[in-house]
C-alpha cells in the first residue's frame, strides 16, 4: 500500500510495515532493502529491552523505525509519544501507524527546543539529515516547522513514569535539555542518544547529562549488555549511540541483567572441555573439533577461546559474560602485538572484536586477512576457529572449512567496514563475486550484490 507514487511500504522485522520513499537512491530505503534491518545495533538491544505496558517518548522519530518497533514491543497496555517535525517524513510515519493498527502511538508534528515557536527546518533529500542548522541538512530546502519544549510537552501529553526516550535531533539535544530539566530531573528514564554530532564526539551533551545525574554507558552488542562508557578511554570509530540513566535506573537494570555497572576482566584458567562444549552447540562445531584442539593450541589461544566461550555461556550471569569477554579481548590485544599471523587466530579475534564492540578493531583485522588472501588462499585451516560472521556457526562446512572460514571474513567485512553498501556502493562488487566463488554465499548477500548493481550502475 502506497501514500503516493513516490512512497512504498517494506516490512522489517517482527513483522513490522514501514512506509519510505520508493528509492533505492535515498539512504533509509536502501538500508531497508538491503539488511531488513536498520542498520544500528541499539534496536536489536531495544527488542530484548522493550517490555509490554512501557512509556517511550522517541524524539526525531523520521520514517519511525524505533517508533514502529517499540510500539509493537509494549502493546495496548503501553505508549509510544513520537515526535517528528517535516510534513513528507511525518506522512509516512502516520501512514505506518494506521497500516499496523497501532493504537498506542501518539505522533506530534512537531520538534523540540529549547523554547515554544516555529522555525526553519532545512531539509535533505535523506530525512536522517533533517535539521535545524543548514549545516546538517547540507541543502537548501527548508520548512516552517513548530517547536516545543520536554517540559510542556511532559504537562500537555500527561507522561506518566517514561522508560525510555530516544533523542535524536541533529545537533539540537542540548537546547532540548535546557527546557527540559524539570521532566529529567523528576524522572528517571534510560535514554538512548547520539555520541557524535558530525565526526566530533558530543561531550558537552555526554557533560549536560551528567549534570542532571545521569552517567553515559555504552552497548556491548554481542551480549546485548550496557555498560560505563568513558569520554576518557579510547573511542570506537564506528560507536553511534550511548545510552545513559540516573543510579536508581541504574540499579534497577543491573538486577535485570541489563546493566553492568563494574565492568571489569574476570580471569579464567584455559579448558579446552569448555571450548569443545561449546562448539558442540553449533551446527559447525563437528568440523571445529575435528581440528586440533591438542598439540599445538598454545595456552593464550586456549585462554582466549575458553574465556568467549563463558562470556556466552548459560550459566554466567551478565557480569561474568562481560567480565569473561573483556578478558577475551585483552588477551587478543596482547597477541596481536606479537604479530600474530595464523588465519584460525585472526578471524577468532575479529569476532571477538564484533562482539566487544570494538568494531574499529575487527574491521582493521579483516582487512589484514583479505589483503593477504584475495588472492591466494594458501592457508591451512588446523585449529579451533571461531568463524567471524556468526551465521556461519549454523553452517556446517562439509569438508570445505578453508571456504567456509573465508566466506565469513568476506561476508563480515562487507557487514561492517560501513553501515551499509549505500556508502560503499561498486567498490563491494569485487568482494562479493570473490564470496559468490566461495559456494557460501548468503541470500541477503545476493540481493546485496543485485542492489549494488541496480541502484549504482557502471
Amino acid at each position: 500500500m502506497k501514500i503516493n507514487n513516490t512512497t512504498e511500504t517494506i516490512k522489517i522485522v517482527n513483522d513490522i510495515h514501514v512506509t519510505i520513499p520508493s528509492s533505492l537512491q535515498l539512504m533509509t530505503p536502501y538500508v531497508l532493502h538491503e539488511q531488513g534491518d536498520w542498520f544500528e545495533d541499539e534496536i536489536k538491544f531495544l527488542r530484548a529491552f522493550i517490555k509490554p505496558g512501557m512509556e517511550v517518548v522517541d524524539i526525531g522519530a523520521n520514517y519511525g523505525l524505533y517508533t514502529l518497533t517499540i510500539a509493537k514491543l509494549v502493546g495496548e497496555e503501553g505508549k509510544v509519544s513520537a515526535f517528528e517535525p517535516t510534513g513528507a517524513t511525518a506522512a509516512c510515519l502516520r501512514h505506518s501507524v494506521v497500516n499496523n493498527k497501532f493504537n498506542n502511538i501518539d505522533l506530534i508534528q512537531a520538534g523540540l527546543s529549547d523554547g515554544i515557536r516555529e522555525a526553519d527546518f532545512f531539509t535533505s533529500p535523506n530525512s536522517e539529515l533533517n535539521s535545524l542548522s543548514n549545516v546538517s541538512a547540507s541543502g537548501a530546502q527548508h520548512e516552517t516547522v513548530s517547536l516545543l519544549t520536554l517540559d510542556h510537552c511532559a504537562k500537555e501529553y500527561q507522561w506518566g513514569d517514561v522508560d525510555f526516550i530516544k533523542l535524536d535531533a541533529e545537533g539540537e539535544e542540548s537546547n532540548i535539555l535546557k527546557s527540559g530539566k524539570s521532566f529529567l530531573s523528576s524522572s528517571s528514564p534510560l535514554v538512548m542518544f547520539e555520541l557524535k554530532h558530525g565526526s566530533e564526539v558530543n561531550l558537552s551533551l555526554i557533560n549536560d547529562f551528567e549534570r542532571l545525574g545521569y552517567e553515559s554507558y555504552r552497548l556491548i552488542p554481542g551480549l546485548d549488555v550496557l555498560v560505563p562508557f568513558s569520554p576518557a578511554e579510547p573511542v570506537d570509530g564506528y560507536l553511534l549511540n550511548l545510552f545513559c540513566c540516573k543510579k536508581d535506573k541504574a540499579a534497577l537494570l543491573e538486577a535485570e541483567q541489563v546493566i553492568v555497572r563494574g565492568a571489569e576482566p574476570l580471569d579464567c584458567l584455559p579448558d579446552l572441555n569448555v571450548v569443545r562444549e561449546y562448539f558442540l552447540r553449533l551446527p559447525c562445531g563437528e568440523s571445529i573439533n575435528n581440528l586440533n584442539f591438542e598439540s599445538s593450541v598454545s595456552k593464550d589461544y586456549e585462554k582466549i577461546l575458553t574465556a568467549y566461550a563463558l562470556a556466552h555461556s548459560e550459566s554466567s550471569d551478565a557480569s561474568e559474560k562481560v567480565g569473561y569477554l573483556l578478558t577475551a579481548l585483552n588477551c587478543l590485544r596482547q597477541m596481536l602485538k606479537s604479530d600474530e599471523n595464523r588465519i584460525e587466530h585472526l578471524a577468532t579475534y575479529a569476532r571477538i572484536a564484533f562482539d566487544a564492540g570494538e568494531r574499529a578493531l575487527g574491521v582493521q583485522i579483516l582487512t589484514g586477512l583479505i589483503n593477504k588472501y584475495i588472492n591466494n588462499m594458501n592457508f591451512e585451516v588446523s585449529e579451533p576457529v571461531l568463524p567471524v560472521a556468526s551465521r556461519y556457526g549454523s553452517i556446517c562446512p562439509s569438508g570445505r572449512i578453508k571456504e567456509w572460514l573465508f566466506s565469513s571474513v568476506i561476508e563480515q567485512y562487507t557487514s561492517k567496514h560501513a553501515y551499509s553498501t549505500y556508502f560503499t556502493r561498486r567498490a563491494t562488487l569485487p568482494l562479493l563475486g570473490k564470496l559468490r566463488g566461495l559456494g557460501f554465499m548468503s541470500d541477503a548477500m545476493k540481493k546485496t550484490e543485485q542492489m549494488i548493481q541496480k541502484s549504482f550502475p557502471s
